[in-house]
């Protein structure tokens, strides 16, 4: 990241230079973009401009990208009626938050646990 502008940073990777608004920076919000400046961030190129050497970028698809695997390798591990440990993190009207030892967060509801 080479520095702020309105609305986000520039960056460069070899020969272009590009774009990355505040909204792509990362999968939260971010207030000040100045966090980034200095940072290597891996980039999805989202549009090039070939004519005038620039480009769009998103730090934030690969983000989400990421945890999309991680979300998918954890659903394909467990499946209806394993036994897992966890820890009860709270309860809702509508059941319960448990985080199981692989920190994926489950709700299952009451009836669950009324038999």
């Amino acid at each position: 990241m080479l520095r702020a502008v309105n609305g986000g940073v520039i960056a460069a990777y070899k020969e272009v230079t590009g774009f990355i608004p505040m909204s792509q920076l990362s999968d939260r919000y971010v207030e000040n973009a100045d966090e980034f400046i200095g940072q290597t961030l891996d980039v999805l190129v989202t549009r090039v401009d070939a004519k005038r050497n620039r480009a769009l970028f998103s730090h934030k698809a690969i983000l989400l990208a990421e945890k999309q695997k991680l979300i998918s390798g954890i659903r394909d591990s467990i499946s209806v009626g394993d036994i897992v440990e966890g820890t009860v993190m709270r309860f809702t009207d509508y059941g319960a938050f448990v985080r199981h030892r692989r920190n994926r967060r489950t709700t299952p509801y009451l009836r669950d646990f009324m038999g």
